[in-house]
């Protein structure tokens, strides 16, 4: 069974979420825990999502940053549902901006910035790469890594500041 066909349930490891097909792709159990720690250690979140919306992925860390877990909400409504917001406009954004939507839709995403307000959080500044995942041609799904440079936007509008005083 390949890692985006016949998805049976949801693997829950430490605030991780992995799909049981993912875990399938290990040749053992330790592997596959090994795999999960890295994923989960890493300072980045990081989501996956099959061309359907469904979550493959979703480590600890896009919970920290995003305020929230994933959810089975479908991708046309993940800006309303994570509170993505273009940072100049405080628009929500369109579905087609979101990054991993584009990348399920074959679309590569390079250091895109996203305000992110919702209720479980103060507002946060994230900055998003994302590329498809590709098999024999097909687009099976995407991926996105993304991190939190709030305190970089904080710290850059003070020297700025500053630099507009003298």
């Amino acid at each position: 069974m390949g890692l985006f066909g016949g998805w049976v349930s949801t693997y829950s490891m430490d605030k991780n979420f992995v799909s049981n097909d993912v875990i399938q792709l290990f040749p053992s159990e330790e592997s596959f825990d090994a795999l999960a720690s890295i994923i989960g250690c890493m300072d980045y979140g990081i989501a996956m999502a099959r061309t359907d919306g469904k979550f493959v992925i979703w480590n600890r860390k896009a919970y920290q940053i995003l305020g929230k877990r994933q959810a089975d909400v479908g991708h046309e409504n993940w800006a309303a549902h994570y509170g993505f917001y273009n940072p100049d406009t405080k628009c929500i954004i369109a579905t087609e901006d979101v990054p991993l939507v584009k990348a399920i839709k074959g679309k590569h995403v390079d250091k895109q910035e996203i305000l992110v307000i919702n209720e479980n959080m103060k507002d946060r500044i994230i900055v998003c790469d994302a590329d498809p995942i590709i098999h024999d041609g097909n687009i099976m799904g995407g991926v996105t890594v993304f991190r939190d440079i709030t305190k970089e936007r904080q710290i850059e509008l003070k020297m700025k500041d500053v630099l507009n005083k003298l």
